[in-house]
């Protein structure tokens, strides 16, 4: 190896030294506002001056060597109850609708507000994709 090379390897090592500490010095200033944020959305946050030194995946790497990633908070939000429920064949499984009013579906959904969970039951026209009809619960029940 000549010197050149040496001082060469040596100085891009320096650089990437220098771009890492910056990171660093970058995730914790974010980390104080957003403890949880997932390390891609750091990144695309960051959006690293470096990106020949760094790219997305090798600095999820980076992260995940210097312990910078957040444990995954499991969602323990219920949408389906399948005790006791009767499951019905598809009877329209090779059917397309040809007018209005023809077939309605129905999607159930949820969202939170104050802390607290809501159910969002919608019946949607399958012709026109129209919402036919809504209801709200504060459980997973129809009644």
């Amino acid at each position: 190896m000549s010197k050149q090379a040496v001082h060469q390897q040596l100085n891009r090592q320096i650089k990437q030294e220098k771009v890492q500490h910056h990171l660093l010095k970058a995730v914790d200033e974010i980390r104080v506002k957003h403890p949880t944020m997932a390390i891609r959305y750091l990144y695309y946050m960051i959006k690293p001056d470096h990106q020949q030194m760094m790219g997305r995946d090798l600095f999820e790497v980076f992260c995940k060597q210097h312990h910078l990633t957040r444990p995954r908070i499991p969602s323990y939000i219920k949408t389906t109850d399948s005790q006791g429920v009767i499951r019905f064949e598809n009877l329209l499984m090779y059917q397309k609708p040809s007018r209005i009013d023809q077939y309605w579906q129905s999607d159930i959904s949820y969202y939170q507000v104050n802390g607290i969970y809501y159910y969002l039951t919608f019946i949607v026209d399958a012709y026109t994709r129209h919402i036919v009809g809504h209801h709200t619960s504060k459980r997973l029940l129809t009644t």
